[in-house]
């Protein structure tokens, strides 16, 4: 299926061209800067409300990924962790939901700045066949973990961390 969306000449040229420039049309901008008029004299379309209207969009989007089927195996882990944690005290389980859901939000931001800083180098790097072979590869052990072919186990240690009872 193909569309034509009616663009010519869309380069990735961070200058623009000049007749770009002519027209008014945008060629460069920075990631946080303020509103400025639009040549029809209404602000630009991210000030004010439509901030808000964006931001409660892109938060209600974050939301609705929980109901995707990669969650759903987390869930019982997630469950697990927490259920281990009932007797602590309803301040302590706050507490660690609190840093559960706080590290989880700073690995994946950091991970997403890291790949947008990087420009164009991750996505070029997933082009590569040798990356895509390396992460097929790594999926492929993975999966013949979950096949039964051969058992991953966590360290010992790990393991009897996990196991203790924490409801005192």
């Amino acid at each position: 299926m193909a569309a034509d969306l009616g663009y010519e000449k869309v380069y990735r040229y961070p200058i623009g061209y000049p007749e770009w420039q002519e027209k008014g049309l945008p060629v460069a901008s920075l990631p946080f800067e303020p509103a400025e008029k639009t040549r029809t004299g209404g602000l630009s379309s991210l000030s004010g409300l439509m901030m808000i209207w964006t931001l409660l969009g892109v938060f209600l989007s974050g939301m609705a990924l929980n109901l995707t089927p990669c969650v759903y195996p987390l869930i019982p882990i997630t469950v697990s962790y927490f259920g281990g944690r009932s007797g602590t005290g309803k301040g302590k389980l706050i507490l660690h939901g609190i840093f559960y859901t706080g590290g989880l939000a700073i690995v994946n931001s950091l991970l997403g700045v890291t790949a947008a800083l990087s420009g164009s180098l991750v996505g070029s790097l997933l082009q590569n066949p040798l990356v895509l072979t390396l992460i097929a590869g790594v999926l492929l052990v993975f999966a013949s973990s979950l096949f039964g072919f051969w058992e991953m186990r966590l360290p010992s240690a790990l393991t009897q961390t996990a196991s203790k009872s924490h409801s005192g």
